[in-house]
């Protein structure tokens, strides 16, 4: 399967998902672990090729937060390690929290500057994950192999502090949530690779609190071997799927 191909597969589950949600489970944390279970379903190991790149092998595992704590360091964690052919290793997370759209309004009543600021702290490279329940159209600034919608849009969290602002607004400088992940994410950009970063993913170090749901992801690029030991906090998370509702 061409990455392309893959970012579009992922795209329809993402845009299937958040749509079913609305109006009667329109809340984060179940559009969150309902997408990101069925993507973990689908696509539990996938392998792709794209052309500037060797092919890759993907393998997808999800986890939720055990019980409901006090402080969430985010909404989501992607954990994600990739091997490259020459024997190059990375191993970051990505933060995403994520927000949506209130009914009937133009707004983001739930982003928190306060929040956004303490989590910006210990992870500049966050970002804000959009839910809309209306489709996000694509503009000029989105690339051509861009879906042409999405209800899915990813914006940095510096953008968001600087900015100033919580309301559609924030489109124009989102990419879709689908090509982050596949031309992004998967290549190692946008991430977090200190060990408290990682420690905090794993649900380890609990200071800053851990992330609701939590995504590992190995990637092995040509001949690489895929690495599938992930270590977390087992007291700290569930399987994605385990009373998830």
């Amino acid at each position: 399967m061409h990455l392309i191909d893959l970012c579009g597969k992922i795209e329809q589950i993402l845009r299937k998902g958040v749509r079913g949600k609305y109006p009667l489970s329109w809340d984060e944390d179940h559009i969150t672990y309902s997408i990101f279970e069925e993507l973990r379903n689908t696509f539990r190991y996938v392998e792709a090729n794209d052309d500037s790149f060797e092919n890759m092998k993907i393998l997808w595992t999800g986890y939720k937060q055990k019980g409901t704590r006090e402080k969430a360091f985010g909404d989501i964690a992607l954990y994600i390690k990739i091997a490259y052919e020459d024997g190059d290793k990375l191993e970051g997370v990505a933060f995403l929290e994520a927000k949506k759209r209130y009914e009937n309004k133009r707004t983001f009543n739930a982003i928190k500057r306060k929040q956004l600021k303490e989590i910006y702290k210990h992870a500049p490279h966050s970002m804000i994950l959009l839910y809309d329940y209306e489709e996000i159209k694509r503009k000029s600034f989105w690339w051509a192999i861009l879906p042409v919608s999405t209800h899915t849009a990813i914006v940095p969290l510096n953008v968001v502090l600087t900015i100033r602002k919580k309301d559609m607004t924030l489109y124009k400088f989102s990419s879709p949530l689908s090509y982050q992940l596949c031309f992004r994410y998967f290549r190692g950009r946008d991430l977090e690779f200190s060990k408290e970063a990682i420690q905090t993913a794993q649900g380890f170090m609990q200071k800053w609190g851990i992330p609701k749901c939590l995504i590992t992801i190995s990637i092995a690029y040509g001949r690489a071997e895929i690495d599938r030991e992930f270590e977390i906090n087992r007291e700290m998370y569930l399987p994605i799927g385990n009373n998830l509702r």
